[in-house]
């Protein structure tokens, strides 16, 4: 084929255009006027979730316009080494990008920005860029500026972004409006007096506000420092869960040096407890003690919607006790996934499969299923749904005769993995008979105890 750019470009062409095709194994370092339309287009096109990196390209006008006025969300990663020379760069300082983006009508995707030695914008359209209106979905900044606080401005669902400590003051996050529901950010401490000022006064703006979905720290710590301090910062994200009830994620587990939530653990697990949309917490685990096991184990207990993780996205837990939780919890949530997916016929012969044919061995789990389907649990003992007390067939999830007379929702296909989950589950048995006859049973009362969960 050659090696000069059109050769090149024809195998990047290929290589690239072939789905799921692993973009980190290959790099291809090409001219991009050697590209044709329609070749930039195949391999866009094919994988949409993919970020293309430019690094030593430089964009003409056209180049610009054609990158930014593309259908459908792209993803773009903008980089310059740190060398003096090369790099990503715009023969116009990027008037032509921003004025095509400013015309979009749709979400353009991500765009990451990575300028260690220069940046590619003039001052004027780096600004124009930050004050764009709901065109880009996410924006990451690595790079020097002009203005360290005008990111925060910028109208984008997400923001990742790097600062260093010298460009603020703890006062400048009073008033700050942040817009972004999805906050990443990375802070590179130089000051060793009173290092914790800057982070705390964020938090604090960031509780302020109150409508964030996510949030990530990273403290980029090189030297010694006070980490007494610390406290204070744990103390701050306490207030950020208190007053942020929208919270899906939080990420604490990327930091320099010697950065440590262990010792204020507890009080971070203790502050989830009742946090109503919290999903995701990661941190670094490796120094927990039994102490912070404990604190963690009460927390799965009081949320079970809750998972901890580490900076490798791997549960938290000891090996023992925290792992059967997860595993009620789990439980917890395919029940509750079968009253939303499921029809009533089908959640009758799970439940019958469950009543009947299993060991009695695991009260806390069955307690949880006749709580999540009581109005199903009184069509048994009423035998209003005489269906429901036929010999079980396994092979009817796959060819039930009665369904082809009823409607299915479009997320009935997830029935099959939560009915082969509760069947396996042998130990789910609390007999009929006890429900039925001893009538001062109240499971609301049971699921509130906190005997229930020892």
């Amino acid at each position: 084929m050659g090696f000069n750019e059109t050769a090149i470009a024809e195998t990047a062409t290929f290589v690239l255009s072939l789905q799921n095709s692993e973009p980190d194994s290959m790099q291809f370092n090409f001219d991009v006027d050697s590209i044709r339309e329609d070749q930039m287009d195949s391999f866009l096109d094919v994988n949409p979730h993919r970020v293309w990196e430019f690094e030593f390209q430089t964009w003409t006008v056209e180049q610009s316009i054609r990158m930014a006025t593309r259908p459908g969300p792209l993803k773009i990663h903008l980089y310059t080494p740190s060398t003096i020379h090369g790099g990503f760069s715009f023969t116009d300082g990027g008037t032509a990008f921003v004025d095509a983006l400013q015309q979009r009508t749709s979400i353009f995707g991500s765009l990451c920005l990575h300028f260690n030695r220069r940046n590619p914008f003039t001052t004027e359209n780096y600004v124009r860029l930050l004050q764009l209106e709901r065109v880009v979905e996410k924006l990451e900044l690595y790079m020097f500026r002009p203005d360290a606080l005008l990111p925060f401005q910028a109208q984008v669902h997400s923001l990742n972004y790097r600062i260093d400590d010298y460009e603020i003051e703890k006062t400048d996050f009073e008033t700050l409006p942040i817009v972004a529901k999805e906050l990443t950010l990375s802070i590179h401490i130089t000051r060793t007096e009173n290092w914790s000022d800057s982070i705390v006064t964020f938090l604090d703006r960031v509780a302020q506000l109150g409508h964030f979905e996510h949030l990530g720290l990273e403290i980029d710590l090189w030297h010694e420092v006070d980490y007494t301090q610390m406290a204070w910062i744990a103390a701050a994200i306490v207030r950020v869960l208190q007053n942020n009830p929208s919270m899906v994620s939080l990420d604490l587990s990327k930091n320099r040096y010697a950065v440590e939530y262990t010792p204020y653990l507890t009080i971070l697990f203790q502050a989830m407890e009742g946090h109503p949309n919290l999903r995701t917490f990661r941190v670094n685990s490796g120094k927990m003690t039994v102490v912070h096991f404990a604190s963690l184990e009460r927390l799965l207990f009081r949320n079970r919607r809750v998972t901890v993780v580490n900076h490798r996205d791997e549960r938290v837990t000891d090996g023992t006790t925290i792992d059967q939780v997860y595993t009620l919890n789990q439980f917890f949530h395919e029940s509750k996934e079968l009253i939303q997916e499921c029809c009533s016929s089908w959640r009758s012969r799970v439940m019958k499969t469950v009543l009947m044919e299993s060991a009695s061995a695991n009260f806390q789990r069955t307690a949880l299923l006749l709580s999540d389907h009581t109005d199903v649990l009184c069509e048994l003992v009423n035998g209003t749904n005489d269906d429901a007390l036929l010999p079980y067939d396994p092979t009817s999830i796959i060819h039930a005769t009665p369904l082809k007379k009823k409607k299915l929702g479009p997320n009935s296909g997830h029935v099959m993995p939560v009915a082969a989950h509760i069947e396996a589950e042998s130990s789910l048995l609390l007999s009929v008979n006890d429900v039925i006859n001893e009538r001062e049973i109240d499971l609301d009362d049971i699921l509130d105890d906190d005997a229930f969960y020892e």
